[in-house]
């Protein structure tokens, strides 16, 4: 058995006997209060201002991108990997949610294909580039934001990037467009039910657990070594700083919807400790690239984020009076 399942399930064992006297619920008991409306109603809100962020920040990267290859010079170029940047972040507030739309795989890999141990976006663009009409060989997944990465960062594409760039861009928010009005259908088709509220809380879980599998790719316990190009960003080596966006967008969203309006100071307890653990696991965010980080720091990393994890699996569902089931995101 490989050391990874020992240890989380160390820390299943351990996360469970801290809430013993918790009443343990097997089924659903929990009621729609007002309270829980109110939690279903920010949570809609929340996803729907975040979408339409993920929009306008790809309709500005489309608009750089032209703007570049119309006159490609070094400072536009990092003007364009900045914007670049901001809108991936934007993304990872729904990186792993498997919440609405994203339930499609489909829908997510209009954004981001990963895992990618095969370096299919590599290989997809090279073969692109190889074609005799570039700009209509990519489709739309084949234009998503980890594309533009290897547009923008992997000096093999650079002398014909402005080939293939402005129409990514374009795909790239033609996608952003349809994503966000697939949230706009799901907020209509909202109802504020126990499903509702099963399959939100059943997000918070969705998520914590990839990050974990993100996390997990960059470790070989076998070698105890790492794997700096199995990772999110490996090519513009800011994979580090994707996971720490994307915990502390979790950490937000935790305090700001779920603290304040599910447990809506019912469980102080559960939400202190909940708290501590959270921002444990931020804190154990190694510094810097991958490269310049150690083995024992990811293992340290990733003790706190199954910590975590059990954490939210079980005691927040349990807070709630709800059974959640599982989806592509949980478990090993």
């Amino acid at each position: 058995m490989c050391f990874s399942i020992n240890r989380f399930k160390t820390v299943l064992l351990s996360v469970t006997f801290v809430f013993a006297n918790t009443a343990v619920a097997n089924t659903d008991t929990s009621e729609v209060t007002e309270a829980k409306v109110q939690w279903l109603k920010a949570e809609k809100s929340y996803l729907l201002t975040q979408s339409e962020a993920l929009l306008t920040s790809l309709q500005n990267y489309r608009s750089l991108a032209n703007s570049y290859c119309l006159a490609p010079d070094m400072a536009s170029l990092s003007s364009l990997k900045t914007a670049w940047q901001n809108s991936y972040q934007q993304w990872l507030v729904f990186d792993g949610l498997g919440l609405g739309p994203l339930q499609d795989l489909r829908n997510v890999w209009l954004m981001s294909y990963f895992p990618d141990k095969k370096d299919q976006v590599g290989r997809q663009l090279t073969h692109a580039l190889a074609e005799p009409n570039t700009s209509q060989s990519l489709n739309a997944v084949q234009s998503n934001l980890r594309a533009h990465e290897a547009l923008l960062f992997d000096e093999k594409f650079a002398q014909q990037r402005c080939e293939i760039l402005p129409f990514a861009a374009t795909k790239l928010e033609q996608s952003a467009f349809a994503l966000d009005a697939a949230w706009k259908d799901w907020a209509v088709k909202l109802s504020y039910n126990q499903d509702a509220q099963r399959s939100i809380l059943a997000s918070y879980r969705a998520q914590l657990g990839w990050m974990r599998k993100k996390m997990q790719l960059v470790v070989n316990e076998k070698n105890q070594s790492l794997k700096p190009m199995l990772s999110e960003s490996w090519r513009s080596q800011q994979s580090t700083q994707m996971l720490r966006v994307q915990s502390q967008l979790f950490v937000e969203r935790s305090n700001a919807l779920f603290f304040k309006y599910a447990l809506d100071n019912q469980s102080p307890e559960l939400e202190q400790h909940s708290r501590v653990l959270l921002q444990n696991m931020v804190s154990a965010l190694p510094q810097g690239t991958i490269q310049n980080t150690s083995f024992e720091q990811w293992i340290n990393l990733l003790d706190h984020t199954d910590i975590a994890y059990v954490e939210v699996e079980q005691q927040w569902a349990k807070a709630q009076g709800l059974a959640i089931g599982f989806n592509n995101n949980d478990g090993d």
